[in-house]
């Protein structure tokens, strides 16, 4: 992954973080979790999950929000192709 080390060294010591999403002039914001159990060896995928499953596409275990609980307009927004999707990530 091209994380910094030293958010690879904050997930992995299971600090809390702040995602933000956006897309057009739409926000979703998700919290989660990083674990000591995380991989960080995907190149183009990274999943947020509810639970505490990781793989090597996990960058977030105990997140607040699925996909199914973003707001259906985002959901829309990013169905677009003309859409981009910026992403922070943001220790709390």
């Amino acid at each position: 992954s091209d994380l910094p080390d030293e958010i690879k060294k904050e997930l992995l010591g299971g600090e809390k973080f702040k995602v933000t999403l956006q897309a057009g002039e739409l926000i979703e914001e998700i919290i989660g979790e990083g674990s000591p159990d995380l991989f960080f060896i995907h190149r183009k995928d990274i999943v947020l999950r509810k639970s505490e499953f990781i793989d090597d596409r996990t960058l977030l275990v105990n997140c607040d929000k699925a996909c199914s609980d973003l707001n259906r307009e985002f959901i829309e927004e990013l169905k677009k192709p003309e859409t981009k999707l910026y992403f922070t990530l943001e220790k709390l």
